[in-house]
């Protein structure tokens, strides 16, 4: 039973130190990710118990050991780098790790690191060779897999995190986007398989505001611009009744790719929009899934060419709150990290 308490307290430091480098390799919008962000700040209050309760004495009788001076200098700045990790956790567990929190982030993992690198160095110091290796050996390979995971990224990027630009702007209109062929031309919005999207698909921005979502940004959104970028805005609306009759509703597809992807990527932009007018697709503005559902940016030329997966849709309330969901499997899962936030997305959106 004497033992018991030490089993436990390496076992915590060993999930913590294996979901620390998955944590550091992997920043993917998926639930596991998410799951196990949870079970890194459980795991490290767990952790923080264990050490309060087993590694004082622990910590007590190594500095009571002979040996080198060496040997209690890493214990002290262990213990001091271990206190800053708990103290960086804690409010890290309160502030979360958004932008402005970055630096109380680096700050704990360096901590941590130095914590256990200065652990495992006292041990070696000490004698304990055996241990002390295995200690230094976790850590180098907790630091090595997520360089070596990011590494490779960076060196072989997937499809979807690389926007690469064509040698030349198009010479004629007509070599616009992916080519006169397609739904969406001259427009560079695609879809998987130039597919329609649901007509429903853009209309439910207001879902977004329900309690415990983001109210907030959806009243903002409400006034914004975006809100009014389409037919609801009149300049705009005179505009394009103007150009079709002119010209046809071909060209107006240009426009739409920015401005009315709730008309257009629901195939409704061949129709003369003043017979359409009073529809919800028409009035519905660039609404949050106009940007939420982009998984991949081809180029920064023009329309930057976005590319959307959802071709089926599926709403359902549960307690008030709509849920979405648009997926295809034909499309990976990451949209590039170079991207704009709000283009950021995964291919199965909920």
């Amino acid at each position: 039973m004497t033992r018991s308490p030490g089993v436990l307290l390496r076992a915590a430091l060993a999930l913590e130190v294996a979901n620390a480098a998955y944590l550091a390799a992997f920043d993917s919008p998926t639930i596991f990710y998410h799951v196990q962000v949870v079970v890194h700040v459980a795991a490290g209050a767990l952790l923080v118990v264990l050490l309060a309760w087993h590694g004082i004495p622990w910590l007590v009788r190594r500095f009571r050991l002979p040996g080198p001076a060496s040997a209690r200098a890493m214990l002290a700045l262990m213990t001091a780098s271990a206190l800053c990790a708990a103290g960086t956790a804690l409010a890290l567990a309160v502030t979360g790790t958004a932008s402005r929190w970055r630096p109380l982030l680096a700050l704990h993992v360096a901590s941590s690191v130095v914590a256990l690198a200065a652990a495992a160095g006292a041990v070696l110091t000490q004698g304990e060779r055996l241990r002390g290796r295995r200690g230094a050996a976790l850590l180098a390979l907790a630091i090595a897999f997520p360089l070596g995971v990011r590494g490779l990224r960076a060196l072989l990027p997937p499809h979807v995190a690389t926007i690469e630009n064509p040698k030349a702007p198009p010479a004629t209109p007509f070599t616009e986007g992916a080519g006169e062929g397609t739904p969406f031309f001259p427009s560079s919005v695609r879809t998987v398989g130039d597919r329609l999207i649901p007509h429903d698909f853009f209309l439910e921005s207001k879902a977004c505001g329900n309690k415990g979502c983001h109210p907030d940004i959806t009243a903002q959104w409400e006034s914004s611009m975006h809100h009014f970028s389409s037919f609801n805005n009149q300049w705009y609306r005179k505009s394009i009744e103007y150009m079709q009759e002119v010209v046809g509703t071909k060209p107006s597809k240009w426009c739409g790719g920015c401005h009315d992807q709730a008309v257009l990527l629901t195939g409704r932009m061949d129709t003369p929009i003043k017979d359409q007018i009073d529809t919800p697709q028409a009035q519905a503005g660039i609404g949050c899934l106009v940007c939420h559902s982009i998984v991949h940016v081809k180029d920064t030329m023009g329309q930057t060419a976005p590319s959307r997966p959802c071709t089926t849709t599926w709403s359902g309330s549960t307690r008030g709150r709509t849920r979405r969901r648009c997926s295809s499997r034909s499309i990976a899962s990451r949209a590039p990290s170079s991207a704009p936030p709000a283009t950021r997305s995964t291919s199965t959106c909920r």
